[in-house]
Protein backbone atom coordinates (compact mmCIF):
# COMPACT_ATOMS: atom_id res chain seq x y z
CA UNK A 1 0.00 0.00 0.00
CA UNK A 2 3.00 2.44 0.45
CA UNK A 3 4.32 1.99 -2.47
CA UNK A 4 0.92 2.57 -4.33
CA UNK A 5 0.65 5.50 -2.04
CA UNK A 6 3.97 6.69 -3.51
CA UNK A 7 2.60 6.48 -6.97
CA UNK A 8 0.09 8.84 -6.45
CA UNK A 9 2.81 11.18 -5.81
CA UNK A 10 5.73 10.06 -8.18
CA UNK A 11 3.76 8.75 -11.50
CA UNK A 12 2.26 5.49 -12.73
CA UNK A 13 5.25 3.05 -12.61
CA UNK A 14 5.13 3.12 -9.16
CA UNK A 15 1.40 2.65 -8.74
CA UNK A 16 1.71 -0.50 -11.32
CA UNK A 17 4.30 -1.99 -8.94
CA UNK A 18 2.42 -1.01 -5.62
CA UNK A 19 -0.87 -2.85 -7.14
CA UNK A 20 0.95 -5.68 -7.97
CA UNK A 21 2.83 -6.31 -4.77
CA UNK A 22 -0.75 -5.52 -3.61
CA UNK A 23 -2.37 -8.31 -5.64
CA UNK A 24 0.15 -10.82 -4.65
CA UNK A 25 -0.23 -10.33 -1.14
CA UNK A 26 -3.37 -10.19 -0.88
CA UNK A 27 -3.78 -13.57 -3.32
CA UNK A 28 -0.96 -15.38 -1.36
CA UNK A 29 -3.13 -14.69 1.98
CA UNK A 30 -6.08 -15.81 0.77
CA UNK A 31 -4.29 -19.15 -0.48
CA UNK A 32 -2.71 -19.72 3.01
CA UNK A 33 -5.95 -18.83 4.37
CA UNK A 34 -7.73 -21.66 2.42
CA UNK A 35 -5.17 -23.85 2.92
CA UNK A 36 -5.74 -23.74 7.13
CA UNK A 37 -9.29 -23.85 7.12
CA UNK A 38 -9.04 -26.96 4.88
CA UNK A 39 -6.56 -28.97 7.19
CA UNK A 40 -8.45 -27.96 10.33
CA UNK A 41 -10.25 -30.70 12.37
CA UNK A 42 -14.04 -30.39 11.62
CA UNK A 43 -15.15 -29.28 15.47
CA UNK A 44 -19.01 -29.93 14.77
CA UNK A 45 -18.48 -33.79 13.75
CA UNK A 46 -19.63 -36.10 16.92
CA UNK A 47 -19.24 -39.43 16.38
Amino acid sequence: MTILAFGVLFGLPLIIVGFAIMVIGIVTWLVDDARRYAEAPDEGAHH
